[in-house]
């Protein structure tokens, strides 16, 4: 891979991760209610999912499993069913309800809850599949080994998306700790907790 095609990956790559999508909207939302240390863990979970992604792309099964319709149906089903479950919760939490802070003892188990419900935002998003199944491959040449390019590229998105989340959930982390105190507070997660819905609506009602 040239450093010519690898700039040009990174300059696209951070365009696309700066769009807000679920992921953002899930991470943001854990900055909110938990603050900015415990979204680390969902940051990761968000991680996780790519080696998801890119694994498919080292094993030669990207273009044949995007083209799938029916597995591409299911994950979007799935998918669409997370996000409106998760938005519902937001939506119907008990107004007093104070999850910022958690008891030493319960930070384990919170940080491993949101790990997995990034991971499960971003394995369970079908546009992720076909992203990754029409523009990895555009940066691989054949005449290099395919697992370090591979590698190199995951390394890239890792890095790229993983510093935009941190910013988003440190912006939405200060910005709502005195938000949160206010009576609008509530409406904040509601809102949130709505745009979980939208987000697993249209998901639900596209096609590819």
């Amino acid at each position: 891979m040239s450093p010519e095609t690898l700039l040009l990956y990174v300059g696209t790559m951070l365009l696309v991760v700066l769009i807000p999508g679920p992921t953002v909207l899930c991470i943001v939302t854990q900055a909110g209610r938990f603050g900015f240390r415990r979204s680390l863990a969902g940051i990761a979970g968000i991680q996780a999912g790519h080696l998801v992604l890119f694994g498919f792309v080292a094993a030669g099964l990207a273009t044949a499993f995007a083209t799938h319709a029916g597995v591409l149906d299911v994950i979007r089903l799935a998918g669409a069913g997370y996000l409106i479950y998760l938005g519902l919760r937001l939506v119907f939490a008990p107004a007093n309800a104070k999850a910022t802070s958690p008891a030493p003892e319960a930070r384990i188990v919170v940080d491993r809850n949101l790990f997995l419900q990034a991971f499960a935002t971003q394995i369970s998003n079908p546009k992720a599949y076909l992203f990754i199944s029409a523009y990895v491959p555009q940066f691989i040449r054949p005449d290099f080994p395919l697992m370090s390019q591979v590698m190199i590229l995951l390394l890239v998105t890792v890095a790229l998306e993983a510093t935009v989340l941190i910013g988003y959930a440190y912006l939405t982390a200060r910005s709502v700790t005195s938000f949160r105190a206010s009576p609008a507070g509530p409406w904040l997660e509601r809102a949130l907790g709505g745009a979980f819905v939208f987000f697993g609506v249209r998901m639900l009602l596209e096609r590819k």
